[in-house]
């Protein structure tokens, strides 16, 4: 379970205190106007923001003083973060890895995922030459082939 105690945050004219209770394979959907908190709340969860006060646990082990890498967590956010000088094959692929180099699974899996998001066709290209929708599929695509058990989704459809 997803558990957020009592999670304070404060920017310079903005503060929120977050609680939440999420479980295991299940899906919790965030909603509120804009500048509410949506995103702070997203960035705390995968440790980009610190909270000054409360608790991020997973599973009862607290994330607090996990690094966002060593979290069990995949975001994709507002804006695709796609790198520009990769094709979308490897934007994906540093999903899997780092250095690129992918086992036969990973591979098949890669293949499986670029059919799926309907990408097969761009694979070569750079994200300067992709619309908006199929960027967003890239970023969704890289998100979801890390198996993380928590996946955070900031505005996932705004592009589709």
């Amino acid at each position: 379970m997803l558990d957020i105690r009592d999670v304070y945050f404060q920017y310079e004219n903005f503060s929120c205190t977050y609680q939440l209770q999420a479980e295991e394979s299940n899906l919790a959907l965030i909603s509120g106007d804009n500048g509410s908190g949506k995103t702070t709340l997203l960035m705390l969860i995968a440790g980009f923001l610190t909270p000054s006060r409360g608790e991020i646990y997973w599973k009862s082990n607290s994330l607090n003083n996990e690094a966002p890498h060593n979290r069990p967590i995949s975001i994709l956010f507002q804006t695709h973060n796609l790198f520009p000088h990769l094709t979308v094959e490897q934007n994906i692929t540093i999903g899997f890895s780092h250095n690129k180099k992918l086992t036969e699974l990973q591979k098949h899996t890669l293949d499986d995922v670029m059919t799926f998001f309907e990408l097969t066709h761009i694979r070569k290209q750079f994200p300067s030459h992709l619309s908006g929708g199929q960027a967003q599929r890239v970023a969704l695509a890289r998100c979801m082939i890390r198996r993380m058990p928590i996946i955070l989704l900031d505005e996932p459809l705004n592009h589709l």
